[in-house]
């Protein structure tokens, strides 16, 4: 997996498990249970969970790059009873445990697998550490872009402007993966999961557009 370049300067503090519909997430929902993320990048939604006091029983950060790594490692000291569940790892092969979480967490991330074939096997792997009934949430891009906001803003006027023109071209150049809809839900069909629900989440001036996703086991 790979990000963007910037992408992390882009997020900053930025949140999105508070951003959820309740249709695809109900954060209480959280509570007292097993939460993994895949691709945690900054580890700002897990700082928020814990400094609002949701408390999942237990966390595991899931991520791939090291630089972020040890910057989320440091972030996160001060939740010391989370320490020995950041790891280091591909979401593709945890090594945690079958039929382990309640929920897995992938927030903007299996749109830089680079291949289809990197997103089923990341699906797999969330089906293996779920148990059932569990549930594999998260937000990813739609495979289109439109052509009249990329124009719009050809000539960016800010640095969330310039990402979004970046991010654009990257799907366009297949840097970045989108799928429609019913392409991912088949995806998730194919590996195993059911109940499948996803809600797209348009911008009203970004020449992309994210959706929500959420898959049962």
């Amino acid at each position: 997996m790979k990000s963007l370049p910037g992408y992390f300067e882009n997020i900053k503090n930025k949140t999105y498990l508070d951003r959820y519909p309740e249709s695809i997430i109900r954060v209480n929902d959280l509570k007292d249970k097993i939460f993994i993320e895949f691709g945690g990048g900054l580890g700002n939604d897990i700082v928020w969970l814990l400094n609002k006091r949701f408390n999942p029983k237990y966390i595991f950060f899931i991520e791939n790059d090291d630089v972020i790594y040890n910057k989320v490692t440091k972030k996160l000291k001060k939740f010391g009873a989370y320490s020995g569940h950041l790891l280091f790892r591909d979401a593709k092969k945890t090594g945690l445990r079958e039929n382990l979480a309640d929920f897995v967490y992938a927030n903007n991330m299996l749109h830089c697998l680079e291949t289809k074939n990197n997103v089923i096997a990341v699906l797999k792997e969330a089906m293996r550490i779920l148990h059932n009934g569990g549930v594999v949430f998260g937000r990813t891009l739609l495979d289109e872009v439109d052509r009249q906001k990329l124009q719009d803003i050809s000539n960016p006027k800010n640095e969330e402007e310039k990402f979004a023109l970046m991010t654009a071209k990257a799907l366009e150049e297949d840097i970045l993966i989108g799928f429609s809809e019913n392409e991912l839900k088949e995806l998730a069909r194919n590996v195993g999961f059911r109940k499948l629900y996803t809600e797209l989440k348009p911008w009203k001036w970004k020449p992309t557009t994210d959706f929500y996703f959420r898959f049962e086991k």
